[in-house]
């Protein structure tokens, strides 16, 4: 005989609005977090849970301050002084695009000791390819 599995939790049917309405009132800080809970019949977790997804959502979507805008403009402008010009940029692309069409040229009709190349990682030491 096949045994049938019950599950472990007893999971309810949570109605969204009252989540919801949970949710405004822990925001409002008109009530606590366990006493929402408490008053709406949702598992504390499962409020918690839930006002964290709220929080991280209302977060990802409000415009910056002008403090938070000022402090990020800067941290770019030294990040950009920090960083190497485009002039060290330039030749690295170069012999990055210079590898990638010696890569790709057949070696089948070369000899072993001609198919090499010489090019340079990003911290400028040399190796033949």
């Amino acid at each position: 005989m096949v045994r049938t599995y019950k599950p472990k939790t007893d999971r309810k049917n949570i109605n969204e609005e009252s989540i919801e309405d949970a949710i405004r009132e822990v925001l409002s800080k008109t009530l606590s977090i366990r006493k929402a809970a408490d008053k709406y019949g949702i598992k504390t977790a499962t409020l918690q849970h839930r006002i964290e997804k709220a929080r991280k959502s209302f977060e990802a979507t409000r415009p910056l301050s002008t403090i938070e805008a000022s402090s990020s403009l800067q941290a770019e402008s030294s990040l950009s002084q920090a960083g190497p010009s485009s002039s060290q940029i330039a030749p690295s692309m170069e012999m990055a695009q210079i590898a990638s069409s010696s890569a790709h040229t057949t070696t089948a009709a070369l000899s072993p000791h001609t198919a090499t190349a010489t090019s340079s990682n990003i911290y400028g030491s040399k190796y033949t390819v």
